[in-house]
């Protein structure tokens, strides 16, 4: 659902050349930043029903401060990611280990970090 305006204009662009990477990356951006608001109202809902962009934005507009700061934490998480998928090609049997535990070790990591951000701004939230 996040992700998925980027995917379509990537795929179903113009049929002969290239994408539009222009409004793809935008359309990602987006994406990647309406993302963690959207899975903490799955989460805390448990109902795919919390997607709902009116519920997300209003959470994301509740606690700017505090959501800005989950960004940063995800993007840094995803940078690493990025760096230990490359020691694959560079260190062949550990780097694979070492990418799978970054990946589970970040899932762990971004939930709590939500958790955290749900916690500190319950009330702003105002979600029960």
């Amino acid at each position: 659902f996040c992700f998925g305006p980027a995917f379509l204009v990537m795929m179903l662009g113009p049929k002969e050349g290239e994408p539009n990477w222009l409004a793809v990356a935008a359309l990602a951006l987006a994406g990647a930043i309406y993302f963690p608001m959207a899975m903490l109202g799955v989460a805390m809902f448990d109902s795919l029903a919390a997607l709902n962009p009116m519920l997300v934005f209003r959470g994301i507009f509740a606690a700017p401060g505090h959501y800005l700061l989950t960004l940063m934490v995800f993007a840094g998480l995803a940078a690493m990611k990025v760096f230990t998928g490359q020691l694959k090609t560079v260190i062949p049997y550990v780097g694979g280990l070492i990418d799978q535990f970054d990946g589970l070790w970040s899932a762990v990591f971004l939930a709590r970090v939500l958790g955290g951000l749900y916690y500190v701004n319950r009330r702003k939230l105002g979600w029960f």
